[in-house]
């Protein structure tokens, strides 16, 4: 395994997991997800500087969601009364850009 961590840190920050409770490790993910997806979007955003925030967050919904959900959702955005919501608040816990209400519920079996 590569890693930049030494073994003796390693080992501490295992013991630190381990010693914690269920609400500090989901924060913890939380915190590391959060930062993920804010380095993902960043890093679109840097390839291409002249496009507009929604036109990074579609493409952010392409490569970790798809092209089929993201083009669904480039309709749907400029369509805006036709979506209802399906995963409110995941692509866009702010509401800047319509994904919210943009998402329609899964179809179950």
């Amino acid at each position: 395994m590569l890693s930049d961590t030494s073994a003796e840190a390693h080992r501490v920050q295992i013991e630190l997991l381990r010693k914690a409770t269920v609400a500090e490790r989901v924060a913890k993910a939380r915190s590391l997800t959060t930062m993920a997806v804010g380095l993902s979007r960043r890093a679109i955003a840097q390839a291409h500087p002249h496009w507009t925030l929604r036109e990074v967050e579609l493409k952010f919904v392409e490569l970790h969601y798809g092209k089929k959900l993201a083009a669904e959702l480039r309709d749907c955005l400029e369509e805006q009364g036709r979506c209802s919501p399906r995963m409110p608040g995941a692509l866009d816990p702010g509401g800047a850009l319509g994904v919210k209400s943009a998402l329609r519920p899964p179809a179950l079996p």
